[in-house]
């Protein structure tokens, strides 16, 4: 009877192990399968950096670039102006155009374009 008695409590401290190993394997299963279809769908959409699609505003980045550096330039220019002391009428005659060309480059800069569709056409 011992030998029975020991043999039952064998099972009863086991029952967990292939539970466990169930669950673990099922999640397992589970993540790599959501891996594969999130690395699939990656895979078949379109990434448009800086840009919110068709009907979203573009700018040119070159011209944006270029109104970047020329902004700078006028900037530089302006300060180097704004520190000198003794400014005569052309100095201030110039700080005023530069102060307008500054503002010029700003809004280039700055500007995120024109809307180039608002609907789809042809349906």
């Amino acid at each position: 009877m011992q030998t029975s008695l020991a043999s039952s409590s064998d099972h009863s401290e086991k029952p967990w192990a292939p539970v466990f190993a169930a669950v673990v394997f099922t999640l397992l299963l589970f993540t790599g399968y959501n891996y594969v279809q999130q690395s699939s769908n990656e895979n078949k959409t379109l990434k448009i950096e800086n840009s919110g699609g068709k009907n979203a505003k573009h700018a040119n980045q070159k011209a944006k670039e270029r109104a970047e550096q020329e902004y700078q330039k006028v900037n530089d220019e302006l300060a180097k102006l704004r520190a000198k002391t003794p400014k005569t009428k052309e100095d201030v005659k110039q700080v005023d155009k530069l102060e307008r060309l500054k503002k010029h480059w700003q809004k280039k800069k700055d500007w995120s374009g024109e809307h180039h569709s608002q609907k789809a056409k042809g349906k």
